[in-house]
């Protein structure tokens, strides 16, 4: 996706839904591809647990799909101080956008990444990774587009279940 139509995406749902909407979860699902949660011990980024708590709390602001059948999905998450997403694994690349605060992304085999207001970051596909709040004050939120070409499942795949 053009860097333009992303952002009028994020634009207008972040126009319509920044202050919440009532939506739909996002699908938590567990896919025989993906690295799986062994049920016993938190799921590790780069040799280390992940930092802070962990948020499940995120809802799908937007759902839309284009003339070529791609189905665009933008999830609003908002962390409060410290928190973080659960550990997830993409079969798709994703964008991540801050609309408030900073954020890191926690990719496996990569660099943490700061990631500040009003920017936005890729996170490739079939990698462990995580974001988090680094505000010691302030809660975060951040939006993640997802895109899922024709004929997949509409997947994030979980690798953590709540504590």
């Amino acid at each position: 996706m053009k860097a333009k139509q992303f952002i009028s995406i994020f634009a207008i749902s972040t126009a319509i839904c920044y202050s919440g909407c009532g939506t739909t979860s996002a699908p938590i699902i567990m896919d025989a591809n993906a690295p799986q949660y062994n049920g016993s011990a938190i799921p590790q980024v780069n040799g280390q647990a992940p930092i802070g708590k962990m948020n499940l709390h995120n809802n799908i602001i937007y759902k839309h799909i284009d003339a070529n059948s791609v189905t665009h999905i933008v999830m609003k998450y908002t962390l409060a101080p410290g928190e973080r997403s659960s550990v997830g694994f993409l079969e798709y690349e994703a964008t991540v956008c801050v609309a408030k605060g900073q954020v890191t992304v926690y990719e496996d085999g990569k660099q943490p990444k700061v990631i500040n207001e009003s920017n936005c970051t890729g996170f490739p596909a079939d990698i462990k990774g995580y974001i988090q709040n680094n505000s010691s004050d302030d809660n975060v939120t951040s939006f993640i587009h997802f895109t899922f070409p024709k004929y997949t499942k509409h997947e994030i795949v979980n690798l953590e279940k709540k504590q």
